[in-house]
């Protein structure tokens, strides 16, 4: 299911989100438009793939910590295809543009890029862990970060109404739920499908990256936390000061 509307006030723009969901959508566009042929190889060189982490811990070279970084970075921008991006999409904007408005575009792209690391870390760790036959696969897809969007939102907006659309069995379903309800359902399912994956052999199972979509969760949850905390940290401090001023 995928987010269709909220009652959440916008009362500013969010220039990370847009430019977020534009670049991804670019990206994919310029892909299809001028290099099908060589598709299936730029997944392989740019996706992220859980094999290069031992070498960059062993002690690697600046080359092979300059092909980590880029796929790193590319795997975050690259979507398998059309219906991959637009779903990733249709959450990165929804629920992006929400939480930028709270927490601001700064403290946002710190949010994401810190979900993108956690998302790949996770993943990494269980491959290597658990599925190790799997560690030469490439990742992609920005859903690891837009995870972290996702937790994001139900800390700021707990008691938001999400409009959620989707599919069951084939007749298409829409149900309007809180934020908080919603993610959880979310995170139960991720969690789920995560432990299947580690025994499954399912391609629609064991190809998606649950592991990843935790990792990111995590990420943003604890970077939301930060800000609460930092931003009731100065409140605090802010109230002394006027306090003593007074006196």
């Amino acid at each position: 299911m995928i987010p269709l509307d909220d009652d959440v006030i916008r009362s500013r723009p969010a220039p990370v989100t847009e430019a977020l969901v534009l670049f991804n959508a670019g990206v994919h566009a310029v892909l299809l438009a001028y290099f099908v042929p060589q598709l299936s190889s730029i997944y392989q060189d740019l996706g992220f793939r859980a094999e290069q982490t031992p070498s960059l811990l062993g002690g690697a070279s600046l080359a092979e910590i300059g092909l980590f970084l880029r796929s790193v970075v590319g795997s975050a921008f690259l979507h398998a295809d059309w219906a991959h991006l637009a779903v990733n999409m249709a959450f990165l904007y929804r629920l992006g543009t929400a939480a930028e408005c709270r927490l601001g575009p700064r403290r946002f792209a710190a949010l994401y890029v810190v979900s993108a690391a956690t998302a790949l870390a996770l993943h990494s760790l269980v491959i290597l862990r658990f599925m190790p036959e799997m560690a030469g696969v490439p990742l992609i897809g920005a859903s690891g970060a837009i995870s972290g969007v996702i937790a994001a939102y139900a800390l700021l907006f707990p008691g938001a109404r999400v409009i959620l659309v989707g599919l069951l069995l084939v007749a298409p379903i829409m149900v309007r739920l809180p934020a908080w309800f919603a993610a959880v359902l979310w995170l139960l399912l991720q969690v789920q499908m995560g432990r299947l994956a580690l025994v499954s052999t399912h391609p629609d199972i064991v190809y998606v990256a649950w592991w990843a979509h935790l990792g990111g969760c995590a990420g943003g949850f604890l970077c939301t936390a930060v800000f609460w905390v930092a931003a009731r940290l100065r409140r605090k401090g802010v109230g002394k000061d006027e306090h003593q001023h007074d006196r």
